[in-house]
């Protein structure tokens, strides 16, 4: 898990994106647009992630490792 969520912030910090390091099992990333939209857009897809919206973080969203 450790390394998986390493990797993954490296990956979304080459693209640009905002990604929180934690030192749970997943990544918050800040995406600059409603985190609601991309989590429709990626369930869409069959991805699952989970909106921050809830907790004051509305355009962020959670990538579980």
């Amino acid at each position: 898990m450790i390394e998986g969520r390493r990797v993954l912030w490296a990956a979304l910090q080459e693209r640009g994106l905002e990604a929180i390091q934690s030192q749970a099992n997943f990544v918050t990333v800040g995406l600059g647009q409603p985190g609601e939209q991309m989590f429709e857009r990626l369930l869409r897809r069959g991805v699952i992630v989970r909106p921050l919206s809830g907790y004051g973080l509305a355009n962020h969203i959670r990538i579980t490792v």
